[in-house]
């Protein structure tokens, strides 16, 4: 069973932050579990984007390699509003461009349009 907690969190859509850290609140342990909240939380922003295409990191370096898995457990990080989770999220596609929810979307696309 997953305990309600609060965790702070600073979402990014491509390299451009919306907003400030804000509190996603709910009852997650895993990234996976998180990345629902987060996408609720900031349902108008990520209308383009699904969950499995949200990037979670544990600070703001953003690091690929630093990327949080979906299995990750969250309750070892601990967050301030200085010291958020970050998640980032594609860009959004331009006007006339192919929206994609996730990579892969994008390649089956790519190959049944070809």
């Amino acid at each position: 069973m997953e305990l309600s907690c609060s965790t702070w969190t600073r979402l990014f859509v491509g390299a451009v932050a919306v907003g400030d850290a804000e509190q996603v609140e709910g009852s997650f342990k895993f990234v996976s579990q998180f990345k629902q909240y987060v996408k609720a939380k900031w349902s108008a922003s990520l209308q383009h984007a699904d969950e499995l295409a949200l990037h979670v990191y544990p600070d703001d370096s953003m690091d690929y390699d630093r990327m949080l898995g979906a299995s990750v457990e969250l309750t070892g990080y601990l967050t301030s509003q200085n010291r958020p989770i970050v998640v980032v999220a594609p860009a959004q596609p331009l006007p006339g461009e192919l929206a994609c929810s996730s990579p892969n979307a994008c390649r089956f696309v790519a190959l049944v349009a070809s």
